[in-house]
């Protein structure tokens, strides 16, 4: 698997692999509401997300990949989106981030669309060859144990003191 990911347009917002000036973007569109949901209990630096991207890169070239891609809209990065293939069972999971001030103008839609597209894509065509897993089953939200009441616990987490403790 290449350790580069492809660019992916609906001509308006493009999904790119990640450039050496995405960090400082990215460090400084974090913010609390990343942090809440990445369970983070500070901000990262462009350093971090350096080395966070470093590390899936090395994962992809390994074939346990992951799929890094930054959210470009109007020629800025907006956020970052990422595919994770399911080692033995085709199905991956998407997950992604848009920066303090690109929420709700419909970008992280048009950017799952887009990566999700290219997922279940066959390899022989460009895509990642996964599989799509079924119906897809809405999310019921859930608080977090000792979380805060009126949000809900991101998709498939695990509050932190249960993951750590």
């Amino acid at each position: 698997m290449s350790p580069d990911v492809p660019t992916l347009t609906d001509g308006d917002v493009t999904l790119r692999g990640w450039r050496e000036d995405d960090y400082e973007a990215a460090a400084a569109g974090h913010d609390q509401e990343i942090g809440y949901w990445n369970h983070q209990e500070g901000p990262p630096t462009a350093a971090d997300y350096r080395a966070l991207v470093e590390e899936w890169r090395r994962a992809r070239r390994a074939g346990v990949a992951v799929a890094p891609f930054v959210i470009e809209h109007e020629g800025r990065p907006a956020g970052s989106v990422e595919l994770t293939p399911g080692t033995e069972s085709g199905v991956g999971r998407v997950s992604w981030a848009l920066w303090a001030g690109e929420r709700g103008r419909g970008l992280a839609a048009r950017a799952t669309r887009l990566v999700t597209d290219w997922a279940l894509t066959p390899h022989d065509d460009g895509g990642a060859g996964l599989r799509r897993r079924g119906r897809h089953r809405r999310a019921q939200p859930a608080l977090p144990a000792g979380g805060e009441p009126g949000r809900p616990a991101p998709r498939g987490s695990t509050p932190r003191r249960e993951r750590d403790g």
